[in-house]
């Protein structure tokens, strides 16, 4: 029932720290779809450790507001699981992303936005049309740019890239 929303999004167990940023982008849309409540959605989603650290979260002593509203979950799954410094080195590759020498410009592009996702949409496409152009081969970057304007899609671009880039190996 609840696959569908979450197709290629993996149960969240809490070892990786930015798992937690694939999980709320699906839940942005998937409680509404599915008409059920975050809570009842989290815990279809979470697995494990994370899981009974969240109930426990939820009906401890404290009077804790997480599970009762989007923004109070949210705040809790990006405090406990994504630390400043998995997010810092996650942009950090996603900005610095380069083009490796046995790397087609398509084989560049997939990766350069599997690093894009990872951040849940912190980039618009114009962001990272403007990474990828930066992350080419010096060779290919320079005839990409003078040609950029005649693209109106960034798989054009992409496309224009690789033909490029095989024309040149």
């Amino acid at each position: 029932m609840l696959d569908g929303p979450f197709h290629g999004v993996s149960l969240f167990h809490g070892s990786d720290p930015l798992a937690v940023l694939a999980l709320l982008t699906r839940l942005r849309t998937a409680a509404d779809e599915l008409d059920v409540t975050l809570s009842e959605l989290l815990t279809y989603r979470i697995v494990g450790e994370a899981k009974d650290d969240f109930v426990q979260e939820k009906i401890g002593p404290h009077g804790s507001a997480v599970g009762t509203s989007f923004p109070h979950t949210i705040n809790y799954l990006l405090t406990r699981y994504a630390p400043e410094d998995a997010l810092h080195t996650a942009e950090m590759a996603l900005r610095t992303a380069q083009q490796r020498q046995d790397e087609g410009e398509r084989a560049f592009y997939q990766r350069l936005m599997r690093l894009g996702r990872r951040l849940m949409g912190m980039y618009d496409p114009g962001q990272l049309r403007y990474l990828f152009l930066k992350g080419l081969h010096p060779s290919v970057q320079a005839q990409v740019e003078l040609a950029d304007r005649t693209c109106t899609t960034f798989d054009e671009l992409v496309a224009l890239s690789q033909k490029i880039g095989d024309g040149l190996r």
